[in-house]
């Protein structure tokens, strides 16, 4: 029987057995099961409450709208639900699907990048069986390249007699069988964890798939693995996967195994109504991607992870040069207000230290705590006060590049000697905290002068 799909997009609502102007309709059954798996999740500490939201509405009833993410849901019934972003002045399905597709590609480090979406027919084929069909796409490709191979350490008791012997078990089990033996030996084969989690994956959504060609290029892609056993532990499994030279074609496999076989579509939502749900925050969809106004197109902009380093390093920069003023510091603010994952930060926190910035950012802290009074949550690290009482005072001082710096000759500024002095006079205080920035930077530009006049 074919699955009942019904749709909305972010911020849409369905009403429960009845339709409404302005509602979509979903049937009593799976209004039930898709209000438990959001109370569920909602009551479970994740991002449930930001998933979809539950109301009761004078005169239409039980209402269910969704928030912040996009996704598929199954019930465990057969019944599709999709959520679609919401474009303005659009309400067409296919290009809401299109739209959806486009935007996962510009993920990073996700399985979609590498998707192209022209050779899938979105028109007919539910949000899940895209997601499958990209999967299959993506094995077909790792197949004609090769399936991983190498060697396994196999036990057994056999009729001949190779590698080592295990005196123990011999005794035990072949004392009246001389004829076999009991050995461990190493044996070349495809029976690697790559494949092992490709070949459970594909087992997985063999069952989940109702589209004929999908099953029918899932079945023959399973007697490519036929050889090849399922993974009994994922995690043990992907643990175990490295990517080197002769498996670098696997690592977009192993995302998708991973979205399917853990649930990793950047949300991890469980239900006891549910079959699967791939959910993603739109909030890490428009990350990378921006459409323009009236159709123009789109562009691809820096992620918050980005704007996280570049900006304050932005700032390091003319901290010593001319000067900053709040109005750079208020920009860091709002980068920071855009959060991120605790992987993400600690990842930046990484490159500040190897960097040598690390004690700045915890004076940027103290002034963002201090002046613009910015919750501990979003903090890198924790507040560094001397240095940021340091950095306030050469804040309110200089301004924005210096404009209202009086140790300054700006007469003169633009003359090499007196910029040079000027720099010494000005930066000679940071010396004892930033002694690398101070000391280096006159070799520094002498080198790059000479550099860029004479060779």
């Amino acid at each position: 029987m074919a699955k009942q799909t019904y749709h909305i997009t972010e911020y849409g609502s369905f009403s429960r057995d009845k339709l409404y102007e302005g509602y979509k309709l979903l049937p009593a059954g799976d209004f039930d099961a898709l209000k438990k798996f959001v109370l569920e999740n909602a009551g479970a500490g994740n991002d449930g409450a930001d998933l979809m939201g539950y109301s009761i509405r004078k005169n239409v009833g039980e209402v269910l709208t969704a928030k912040n993410y996009v996704g598929v849901i199954e019930l465990n019934n057969g019944s599709v639900i999709e959520i679609l972003p919401k474009i303005c002045g659009s309400d067409d399905y296919e290009i809401q699907k299109k739209l959806l597709i486009n935007m996962l590609r510009t993920l990073r480090n996700s399985p979609f990048k590498s998707v192209q979406s022209s050779n899938i027919n979105v028109a007919k084929m539910p949000m899940f069986e895209i997601f499958i069909r990209m999967f299959i796409a993506e094995v077909y490709s790792v197949v004609k390249r090769g399936l991983k191979s190498g060697y396994e350490r196999v036990e057994d008791n056999i009729g001949v007699c190779k590698g080592k012997i295990n005196f123990s078990d011999q005794i035990k089990y072949n004392y009246a069988h001389k004829e076999r033996f009991c050995v461990s030996y190493d044996e070349f084969n495809n029976n690697q964890p790559e494949n092992k989690l490709v070949k459970s994956t594909l087992k997985y959504l063999f069952g989940l798939s109702r589209s004929s060609k999908n099953k029918a290029d899932l079945k023959v892609l399973m007697n490519v693995f036929g050889n090849v056993d399922e993974s009994e532990n994922y995690d043990a499994d992907f643990s175990k996967c490295c990517s080197d030279r002769n498996s670098k074609h696997y690592d977009t496999l192993m995302m998708w195994c991973k979205v399917f076989l853990k649930g990793k579509s950047f949300a991890s939502f469980s239900g006891s109504d549910v079959a699967y749900a791939l959910l993603f925050p739109m909030e890490k969809l428009f990350e990378n991607y921006v459409e323009l106004p009236d159709g123009s197109g789109k562009i691809y902009v820096p992620t918050v992870e980005f704007n996280r380093y570049y900006v304050l390093q932005h700032i390091y920069r003319h901290y010593f040069g001319e000067g900053i003023g709040l109005r750079q510091l208020l920009d860091y603010y709002y980068v920071l207000l855009k959060g991120g994952t605790e992987e993400s930060k600690q990842r930046t926190i990484n490159l500040f230290k190897r960097t040598g910035m690390f004690k700045f950012v915890g004076a940027t802290m103290w002034v963002l705590q201090e002046v613009f009074g910015m919750e501990d949550k979003y903090l890198l690290c924790a507040p560094h006060e001397k240095a940021g009482k340091q950095l306030l005072d050469e804040v309110m001082l200089a301004g924005n590049f210096g404009k209202y710096d009086t140790r300054i000759d700006k007469k003169n500024h633009h003359k090499l000697l007196p910029r040079v002095c000027n720099y010494i006079k000005r930066n000679i205080k940071f010396v004892t905290g930033y002694p690398k920035e101070i000391l280096f930077e006159i070799p520094m530009r002498t080198y790059m002068y000479v550099w860029k006049h004479f060779i």
